[in-house]
């Protein structure tokens, strides 16, 4: 029912040495959930160093979730990312809003960074889309640790400034903040064995040292993994509520039973009007499936209902009733 997407972060070319260091990720122990949390999460590795296979495996994992969302296997949407693969998942999420109008419950940040030029544009990095319900940004604290000076974060403008991108700091390095902390601190360029650790290609070392590393990381996943339960069980509570209808309203006594109550004619006896009342949680598209079990309809919808919902459809309010044709 609810299926997640998730790209990791940069490190070797080669997939076993790949595997190896990222065992233990954040972004690889939310996808291996499935099972728990997720009916299929699609999970993939990140970038090399140059970060130019970014928009590829970006694009990967986007059509596993759409592919899914078509065959009505998936009713929502989790994506997650650490460093260049989190420039991915904001990618993924603006894919299916502008591709599909699919919208993206939870998107789940691990200090994403963009460095390629392969996604967004050259002169800027792409907001997070309008369709993502919630946001959860984990960001190593720049100036506090002097971890990687040499780039800053991406996703920190929205296209909906209702959902707010307000990232929260930790004491660790880059690396720890994706799950992959420091286990040694030497200097890259002589090998003296130092206390606190010197990222290599950065001029000046750290604040950090591995063991305060390795604490901020732990950290780091007890903050998220907090929010994204909190967040897989509202929208499991959202996708269980049964199907909206009207009440029935109760006949009221006839004062003169010699003549009975005539019904009111219906305009169009095989086409009866059905109301829909929009509560927290849904989008045009959801509503279309729960009326059509087809998300495509969701235009067939705004059509009928342009006068309520105003210019914007992606922009639907608790309380408006929405006539469903």
């Amino acid at each position: 029912m609810i299926i997640l997407g998730a790209v990791d972060g940069t490190s070797e070319l080669q997939d076993d040495p790949y595997e190896i260091e990222f065992a233990n990720s954040h972004v690889k122990k939310l996808a291996n959930m499935e099972g728990h949390r997720w009916s299929k999460a699609f999970y993939h590795r990140g970038p090399y160093v140059m970060g130019t296979e970014t928009a590829a495996y970006a694009e990967l994992v986007y059509k596993d979730l759409v592919g899914k969302w078509k065959a009505g296997e998936a009713k929502a949407i989790f994506l997650a990312g650490y460093s260049r693969g989190g420039a991915a998942a904001i990618e993924i999420a603006m894919w299916l809003k502008q591709r599909e109008n699919i919208p993206v419950e939870c998107l789940i940040l691990f200090d994403a960074v963009d460095r390629t030029n392969t996604l967004g544009s050259i002169w800027n990095n792409t907001p997070i889309a309008s369709t993502v319900k919630q946001v959860i940004y984990a960001q190593r604290d720049v100036w506090g640790t002097l971890s990687r000076l040499s780039f800053g974060n991406c996703g920190l403008t929205t296209e909906n400034p209702a959902v707010p991108v307000i990232p929260r700091k930790f004491f660790a390095t880059h690396g720890g903040m994706g799950g992959v902390p420091w286990k040694t601190a030497t200097n890259p360029y002589t090998e003296e064995v130092r206390d606190t650790i010197w990222e290599y290609p950065e001029v000046t070392p750290t604040k950090v040292t591995p063991a305060m590393d390795a604490v901020g990381s732990e950290v780091v996943w007890k903050y998220v993994w907090e929010l994204v339960k909190n967040a897989w069980q509202n929208c499991m509570a959202e996708l269980e509520k049964p199907p909206f209808s009207l009440p029935s309203i109760p006949s009221l006594p006839n004062p003169n039973p010699s003549k009975p109550f005539l019904p009111m004619p219906n305009p169009n006896p095989l086409k009866p009007q059905r109301i829909h009342t929009v509560v927290p949680g849904d989008w045009l598209s959801k509503v279309a499936i729960t009326y059509y079990k087809d998300m495509n309809k969701w235009k067939v919808i705004y059509e009928a209902n342009k006068s309520v919902i105003g210019s914007n459809p992606d922009l639907i309010k608790p309380g408006m009733r929405l006539v469903i044709p």
